[in-house]
C-alpha cells in the first residue's frame, strides 16, 4: 500500500510487486510505516483527468506536479 501513498516520501519506495531484493538493492525498500496509517490516492480531483480520452492517452503526454498544481 505504501507505494500508493499521497505522500511522496511513502509513495517513492516499495516499486517491486513480489521479491523486495530489488527495493532493498536500489534503496526504496521502506517497512517503517503501519499499513493502517498510508494515506491512498491521488490529490487531484480535475474532473478532466477523469474522462476515458484522458485516462488512456495520460501516460503518453507531459504531466503536472500536483504538489505544484494551482488550478
Amino acid at each position: 500500500g505504501i507505494h500508493h501513498s499521497t505522500d511522496p516520501a511513502e509513495c517513492n519506495s516499495n516499486f517491486t510487486s513480489g521479491l523486495s531484493f530489488w527495493d532493498r538493492l536500489h534503496g526504496s525498500f521502506r517497512n517503517d510505516v503501519p499499513q493502517d496509517a498510508i494515506r491512498i490516492g491521488v490529490e487531484d480531483d480535475r474532473q478532466e483527468d477523469i474522462a476515458i480520452g484522458n485516462a488512456l492517452t495520460a501516460p503518453f503526454k507531459d504531466q503536472p506536479d500536483s504538489r505544484n498544481y494551482t488550478d
